[in-house]
């Protein structure tokens, strides 16, 4: 299977954090409009990632006739869930100015949590779970 268009858009998501983390080192309240733009941007290229992944990933891996795959593409959906729902509300808490320039040490806090956890995820997808998602002949 063509993987190139999930890898690029893991390669877009570790950018934005890698920037994320360049302008939080920086000072957060005084780079709070840009931390803002990078987490909503951040944001929508994850939900685009997320929904191909649901529409044409993970049917890819059940259909591909390979009950190891399977089971790591349905644990791989399953274990998005709670990551996913963590990361919108960590949108939803830091997607405007105001907030950060607030609460910097408190976003600083959470985007160590939940960047990580993201960063780590991609990780797994990128050295497991993509490599045999690679190897499959299916579309």
């Amino acid at each position: 299977m063509d993987m190139k268009r999930f890898e690029t858009q893991h390669e877009a998501i570790q950018r934005g954090i890698d920037d994320l983390r360049t302008l939080s080192r920086r000072g957060v309240s005084e780079n709070a409009a840009e931390i803002a733009r990078l987490v909503v941007n951040i944001s929508s290229t994850i939900k685009l990632h997320l929904a191909g992944e649901d529409r044409m990933l993970y049917p890819a891996a059940l259909r591909a006739g390979d009950a190891a795959v399977a089971r790591l593409a349905q644990r791989y959906q399953d274990d998005m869930g709670p990551l996913a729902a963590e990361f919108e509300a960590f949108v939803r808490r830091w997607n405007t100015a105001q907030p950060l320039r607030e609460q910097a040490e408190t976003f600083r806090r959470e985007a160590n949590t939940v960047l990580r956890l993201l960063w780590e995820r991609m990780q797994r997808e990128n050295t497991e779970f993509y490599p045999r998602m690679k190897e499959l002949k299916v579309d």
